[in-house]
């Protein structure tokens, strides 16, 4: 049940159709769980605590570094050598301390993430390496969780999700069957924040129309390019021999 301050806070997005007060209330009883609090993790959970959902569990063993500040916009300089779950706490806190926040200090592994993942409604990818993205895929559709997957490089970023709650055909493990992904992350290649916040931001979006329902896009491949400022989107239906979802296509 909404309060008068919930009427207030969330006033412009209750005025929506794609909202309203029904999709408000959804929000604050769901969880998002946010896997890696970097330059995708920051904003995604900026956004969706000011949103107004119920709980974020937030996933994350690193430390705030001053490398971090161009692109980690949740971070300040005065939280420089703080876990990074804590400093977001902190600062998430204070945007909107209405909600719940719950930190995990640990990595997100084949071993740790079967824990992670079962009290989420929904889960935000926002790691950075392709180990742990394949490992956060395994956990979610072996839990049938919806999963929104972000990631930048250089100058761009690209957004995917998935719905393994239902009998759709993909999932990460085959999309990267048909890409030539380079094993490294913005630490050799470089990245520019907004990319990162570009991404981030669809995932939020994403999150926001899963929970409220009003329509939550799946399978749909999207590459965005900041140099020419255009997206690109592909639809991905599977690969027959994916060694994740292949049943699971077959049973479809």
């Amino acid at each position: 049940m909404l309060s008068g301050k919930d009427y207030i806070r969330y006033s412009r997005q209750i005025m929506l159709d794609d909202v309203g007060e029904e999709g408000q209330e959804k929000l604050s009883s769901a969880t998002a769980l946010i896997i890696g609090l970097g330059g995708l993790g920051c904003p995604a959970a900026q956004y969706l605590a000011a949103a107004g959902i119920g709980k974020l569990i937030l996933v994350d063993d690193d430390k705030v570094e001053q490398t971090n500040l161009h692109r980690q916009i949740l971070y300040s300089e005065s939280q420089v050598g703080m876990p990074k779950v804590d400093a977001a706490k902190e600062s998430l806190n204070r945007l909107n301390a209405s909600i719940e926040i719950d930190v995990r200090k640990q990595r997100a592994t084949n071993v740790t993430l079967p824990e992670m993942v079962k009290d989420a409604s929904i889960i935000l990818d926002c790691s950075d390496n392709l180990e742990t993205r394949l490992d956060i895929n395994q956990a979610a559709f072996s839990a049938k969780k919806l999963l929104i997957i972000g990631a930048a490089i250089r100058l761009e970023a690209q957004v995917i999700s998935f719905d393994f709650s239902k009998d759709t055909a993909g999932c990460y493990a085959c999309l990267m069957q048909h890409t030539d992904e380079e094993a490294f992350d913005c630490s050799t290649a470089g990245v520019l924040g907004p990319v990162l916040g570009i991404a981030a931001s669809m995932q939020a979006l994403s999150t926001i129309k899963a929970i409220t329902g009003s329509g939550f896009i799946t399978n749909l491949w999207q590459c965005f390019d900041g140099r020419q400022q255009k997206w690109l989107s592909i639809a991905h239906k599977g690969t027959p021999n994916c060694p994740i979802c292949a049943g699971h296509q077959n049973d479809s």
